[in-house]
């Protein structure tokens, strides 16, 4: 009786063994992707490029920024460095006189070339905050 009580705890033993090696495997299989991505990342500023690189799905990478938040932080600090480089993409065209530059420059940052519909929502936003702010805070909750 002993030796098929001893006989069934190694094999529930073994088992167990098993599935957490094939834990770690899966736990190892994912930071290498993780790290892949990132680094294609990186080098592409491409969420769908990186996917393929590190052959994930755009599905994983969803789960990962939800459930992983040393790997949002990561893709948030590369998405940092990608705006600052862009922006100064942008200002070397700007100090080289590219017209194209200087205006999409200036539709971001003054009133007066923006499209007519982003002034009248500036306008609109910035009327409901000095006449209602109760209004304007609870607008700004609600599209959280």
């Amino acid at each position: 009786m002993d030796d098929k009580f001893e006989l069934a705890h190694q094999t529930i033993r073994e088992q167990n063994q098993e599935q957490l090696r094939r834990i770690l495997k899966e736990q190892d299989r994912t930071k290498r992707d993780k790290q892949l991505f990132l680094f294609a990342y990186e080098k592409t500023f491409s969420v769908n490029r990186s996917c393929d690189y590190a052959h994930v799905s755009r599905r994983t990478y969803q789960y990962w920024i939800k459930k992983d938040l040393d790997f949002l932080k990561a893709r948030n600090d590369i998405e940092k460095y990608e705006i600052e480089f862009v922006e100064d993409i942008l200002k070397m065209h700007i100090v080289k006189g590219s017209i194209s530059s200087i205006l999409f420059y200036m539709s971001r940052h003054h009133p007066r070339y923006m499209k007519p519909t982003a002034k009248r929502i500036i306008g609109y936003l910035k009327d409901m905050k000095k006449n209602d702010p109760q209004m304007f805070q609870q607008f700004f909750k609600d599209a959280d």
